[in-house]
C-alpha cells in the first residue's frame, strides 16, 4: 500500500456531517486520515488538487440528479441519501467487469464502461465497447441517440417522464 501523504482542498466537502465549507481533506496509505479547515491543515503535505467541491470518491456529483431531486440545486446529505436511495431501486446485480475507453467488453452481465462526460462522445463510447442496447438516463431530457446502437431513454424523475 502507498504510504503517499496528500492534501485535497475544498470551497466544500460533503461529510456525513453536510457539506462543510473551506475544508482540507489530507490524505494518508490512499484513505482519507482527516478533514480540517483549511488554517488548520498540516502544511508539510503537498496540495494534490483543488475544487470547488470535494466528495467521496463513489458519489458521481455531476449526476443530473434522482427521485426529484437535483444535487446542484441541494447540495446535502439529504438529497444524496435520497438519490442513493433511488438508485437502489434500479436492483443489484454484479458487476461483472470495468472497461476503460475505448476497450471492448469482454464479460458477459453488467460491465461498467469509463466514458467521457458528453453526452455524444459517452454513447459513442459505449457503441465501441459493444453494447446490445443503451440505456441512457436524463433529467433534463436530453435528445441523445446513436445511429448505430438502440437508446433506451430512462427518466430521473416523474415529471420528465410523462413528457417524454
Amino acid at each position: 500500500m502507498s504510504d503517499e501523504r496528500i492534501v485535497v482542498i475544498g470551497r466544500r466537502v460533503l461529510t456525513p456531517e453536510g457539506l462543510l465549507a473551506s475544508r482540507a481533506v489530507e490524505v494518508r496509505a490512499r484513505r482519507i486520515f482527516r478533514v480540517a479547515p483549511v488554517s488548520e491543515r498540516d502544511r508539510s503535505l503537498p496540495v494534490a488538487a483543488e475544487a470547488d467541491i470535494v466528495a467521496p470518491g463513489f458519489i458521481d456529483i455531476q449526476i443530473n440528479g434522482a427521485a426529484d431531486r437535483l444535487l446542484s440545486d441541494d447540495p446535502s446529505v439529504a438529497t444524496m441519501a435520497a438519490m442513493a436511495g433511488a438508485a437502489r431501486k434500479g436492483g443489484t446485480s454484479p458487476v461483472t467487469g470495468v472497461v476503460d475507453y475505448p476497450e471492448p467488453v469482454r464479460t458477459s452481465g453488467l460491465c461498467l464502461v469509463c466514458t467521457p462526460g458528453n453526452d455524444v462522445e459517452s454513447t459513442t463510447a459505449l457503441g465501441g465497447a459493444g453494447v446490445n442496447v443503451m440505456l441512457f438516463s436524463t433529467g433534463l431530457g436530453t435528445p441523445t441517440g446513436n445511429p448505430v446502437y438502440p437508446v433506451i431513454k430512462v427518466s430521473t424523475n416523474t415529471d420528465l417522464a410523462t413528457r417524454l
